[in-house]
């Protein structure tokens, strides 16, 4: 009965029919890897077609991704191809699909070894969404990084994009308590009120504004892109340092699907873990479908605190997350959908991952306990569809964030607790063309609240409070165009005005509440490209773009804001691609002018505060090199080189560097897959990346030095058609070194975040 109702609706039309075939002209594609009925989905609302299906087997057919610049029958064909159908075009914008007819078998026949996962594909082949105009990765203009796929396993979250690639740093917090930065544009080592410099989005909607990153967990994740800063025209105010996009699978149309995974973990010296995750889709009716996912892992510690009482605490740092995300797609015809997004998340550790300095490996002399515990929720609600030639965004986004941690406050039993909340709302409404002029123009508003509240205890009876709030307000137009002029030069252009309102308030002791004045703000976001591509596959960009963020009133500052100059960033990045014979090369260049440098400081417990750090200039370059040695080897190349300078005297006198941005980092990487009888296939994913030296940030302090150390990663995978076993290895080589200089807040020059000891763990996986 079920599988009726599920299957009937598939032998009238599958997908949409819109008023304007899209055949004749060549447009953007990107059709995802996996069943066909996914990849007609999107060809349907994309190029508004209608394609004929009679065989509910041909659908769950699995096809490669389709990406590139091609007419809508171009790709239709493709995926026959891909599918071993046969492709009918019986009308204007109507297609038939029907399988192959099977030759006879004469012999008889022994199961061939399946063949591998289809592989990534090639850049050339991907589309950058995060470009908001679908533009194709050899024609965006400024540096990119694309991560299909991202793999889950000894780590899940977020921050692990670090060992990903060359151009993101982070701080060592704990999960749920990084910063992110690119491309050696950082601000602080904390999370006060200024908004982030590095942008976190869910698709088209942002995550955070000031907070910190919630290190959501990339199960079920297609693909994540990673954009060099400042993106301030596209994205506003909050992309100083770039953005990093996150791109769920998406519900898909009339075919069930289910999996889940466990694993066991073990840190060497320290404790087990274990973790298990699903994924569910469920097609409610022909035009709904529902998508799930749920996780919960348990990381073991190997922090050991020997002196609290009694007797002392080992592996002390464990960590628990668990969360889930639910997604429903309505296709509401004519090339329209609606998704509707919920998220959440929560992060608990038992306590900090932090080793004082004078002690053993591995082990804090702190005397109490230092717990803290984080929350993520969000909800979305996203409107595609064509208007004419044109397509059409509608974005909306809620989220709530909230941080509590407990902290041993310089020398003795004195505790402090701190509580953050952070709410944000965020709109954007744009339309994008295609064709000679690649076009986008928009609206977008942004709204935030946080709220942060200190309390210290000495004693029975004695405690201190400090509260700190404020709330932004932006809203903003934007366009941008690329305009090709010859056949191998385009030239493009933009601007985004932004009008920013913002307030703070802070209390003391709880006295009285003390609300500052608001304050307004007006800017302009200039931008300015050009892209040459004389030869296929070569290609060459130079941009220019500005970023600002809004000023906010400090709370409690130790200087006296200037407010004759504004916080800004002046960009110039150039740089040159080449893809062919199934390798791919690029190179960049990315100097930046930073005026007037703002940091969030926190300074003891009597102030939470922002600081002027003059002016700076950064330059950074990276080079990637990657593609097939064999057809079943593969092997990456990334460097990038980072450079900072203040060009305040009194700073660059006293050694003031950028926080937490290494001055190299170099990574190589090796992909081997071989069938291993008539129904395996073996996967071997191997990594190193060194990390060169960075320093941590304590105000207008340097910490220390911290860095210079050799991560590795070793993964085994043996896959069937419907499950797999993984076997994988953090830290192979289980060097030592030193993540994070700072660690607590409270005893924040004498405690370090250690290089977490060798880690092991086994999974097993399986799809229905």
């Amino acid at each position: 009965m079920i599988e009726a109702m599920v299957w009937r609706p598939l032998i009238c039309l599958i997908a949409i029919t819109a008023a304007t075939p899209g055949e004749a002209q060549r447009q953007a594609i990107n059709l995802p890897a996996g069943p066909l009925t996914n990849a007609i989905d999107e060809i349907s609302k994309s190029a508004r077609l209608s394609i004929l299906i009679t065989d509910p087997a041909l659908l769950r057919r699995r096809v490669p991704a389709v990406r590139g610049r091609m007419t809508a029958a171009a790709a239709v064909r493709t995926l026959a191809r891909h599918a071993r159908a046969n492709a009918t075009q019986i009308g204007s914008a109507n297609w038939r699909l029907t399988p192959l007819a099977q030759a006879p078998a004469t012999l008889p026949s022994v199961a061939p070894p399946p063949p591998p996962p289809p592989p990534p594909p090639p850049p050339g082949d991907v589309i950058v969404e995060a470009s908001k105009r679908g533009t194709p990765y050899g024609s965006f203009v400024g540096s990119v990084e694309v991560i299909t796929q991202p793999q889950v396993g000894l780590d899940a979250g977020t921050s692990t994009l670090v060992t990903r690639t060359t151009i993101i740093s982070s701080t060592h917090r704990g999960a749920g308590r990084e910063k992110l930065f690119l491309r050696g544009i950082a601000d602080s080592s904390f999370s006060g009120r200024l908004q982030s410099v590095t942008g976190l989005y869910f698709g088209d909607v942002r995550l955070t504004y000031s907070a910190s990153d919630p290190n959501l967990q990339l199960y079920d994740m297609r693909s994540v892109e990673v954009l060099s800063g400042p993106q301030g025209m596209l994205y506003g105010s909050g992309a100083l340092a770039g953005i990093i996009r996150l791109n769920s699978n998406m519900p898909q149309r009339n075919l069930p699907a289910a999996s889940a995974g466990v694993g066991i973990s073990v840190v060497a010296r320290g404790a087990a873990g274990a973790d298990a995750d699903a994924m569910v889709n469920v097609p409610m009716t022909g035009n709904l479908s529902i998508r799930g996912v749920g996780y919960a892992r348990s990381e073991g510690g190997f922090i050991d605190k020997p002196t609290i009482t009694p007797g002392g605490r080992r592996d002390t740092n464990r960590t628990g997350i668990a969360g889930g995300r639910l997604i429903a797609r309505w296709w509401a015809g004519n090339g329209w959908t609606v998704d509707a997004i919920g998220m959440a998340q929560a992060i608990s550790h038992r306590d900090n991952q932090y080793a004082s300095d004078d002690g053993p490996s591995f082990t804090d002399r702190g005397t109490i306990g230092e717990p803290s515990s984080g929350s993520y929720a969000a909800g979305q609600l996203v409107v595609n569809g064509r208007l004419g030639d044109l397509s059409f965004v509608s974005a909306t986004g809620l989220s709530a964030q909230t941080f509590r941690e407990r902290f041993q406050f310089g020398i003795g039993d004195v505790l402090a607790d701190g509580r953050r909340r952070s709410d944000t709302i965020t709109h954007e409404m744009r339309l994008a063309g295609d064709g000679r002029v690649n076009w986008v123009v928009g609206a977008a508003f942004t709204g935030t609240r946080d709220r942060s509240s200190y309390a210290q205890t000495s004693g029975p009876g004695s405690r201190s409070v400090l509260t700190v709030g404020g709330r932004v307000q932006d809203a903003a137009l934007f366009a941008e165009g690329l305009v090709r002029v010859t056949p191998f030069l385009s030239i493009g252009g933009g601007a985004r005005v932004v009008r920013a309102v913002s307030d703070a308030e802070h209390s003391v002791f709880s006295a009285a509440t003390d609300r500052l004045p608001q304050r307004r703000q007006y800017w302009l976001l200039p931008s300015a490209s050009l892209l040459l591509d004389p030869a296929r596959g070569l290609s060459a960009y130079l941009r220019y773009q500005q970023g600002r963020r809004p000023e906010v009133e400090p709370a409690l500052s130790p200087d006296i804001p200037d407010r004759s100059r504004h916080e800004k960033v002046d960009v110039v990045d150039g740089g040159v691609r080449w893809i062919g014979q199934g390798w791919q090369a690029g190179a960049s260049v990315q100097h930046a002018r930073w005026r007037r440098l703002r940091t969030d400081v926190f300074e003891g417990f009597f102030g939470l505060a922002t600081f002027d750090l003059g002016d700076w200039a950064t330059t950074s370059a990276n080079v990637t090199l990657g593609g097939r040695i064999t057809p079943r080897l593969r092997l990456d190349l990334a460097a990038t080189l980072n450079r900072s300078r203040s060009l305040t005297p009194w700073l660059r006198d006293i050694g003031v560097r950028l926080p937490d941005v290494s001055d190299a980092s170099v990574r190589a990487a090796i992909a081997w897959t071989r069938p291993i009888g008539a129904s395996l296939v073996g996967r071997l994913n191997g990594w190193v990346r060194y990390e060169g030296v960075s320093s941590a940030m304590f105000g207008v302090f340097t910490a220390g030095r911290q860095g210079d150390y050799v991560q590795s990663g070793l993964t085994l995978v043996l896959d069937r058609t419907h499950d797999g076993l993984t076997l994988a290895v953090d830290n192979v080589l289980d060097t030592t070194g030193v993540l994070y200089k700072l660690g607590s807040l409270g005893r924040a020059m004498t405690v370090t975040t250690p290089l977490r000891p060798r880690m092991a763990r086994i999974g097993y996986n399986r799809r229905f």
